[in-house]
């Protein structure tokens, strides 16, 4: 798993390897070693960015050591970055969407340093 800079209408965002902004809930940072998403219908617009075998890799832009991972309650590792759980909007359609900037106050696009973008 790559996590990369990338440019959206919020600036410099956090991205994966196919460009589609990463994002962090405000909600896990009560608890950065956990992530809050749990539930099926979180899960289902919030998509957790897994980590495989290879581990995740910093890409242009991003430090290496800034990066990490945490293991979910289903036992599924997830990429952090900056100490939050990385996630996916369902809603965004292709690289460079920011759809999920502000839903319901917690969801924020993350930037490459790790903080809210």
């Amino acid at each position: 798993m790559v996590i990369k800079a990338g440019t959206t209408r919020l600036g410099s965002t956090a991205v994966d390897a196919e460009g589609f902004t990463l994002y962090l809930s405000v909600l896990d940072g009560t608890d950065p070693s956990k992530s809050v998403c749990v539930s099926q219908t979180c899960l289902s617009a919030w998509k957790p960015v897994y980590v495989k075998e290879a581990g995740v890799i910093a890409g242009a832009g991003v430090v290496q050591e800034a990066l990490g991972t945490v293991v979910r309650p289903d036992k599924d590792v997830q990429a952090t970055l900056g100490g939050w759980p990385l996630y996916r909007y369902a809603q965004d359609t292709k690289p460079g969407d920011v759809l999920g900037e502000g839903v319901k106050g917690t969801w924020h696009a993350i930037s490459p340093a790790g903080r809210r973008a």
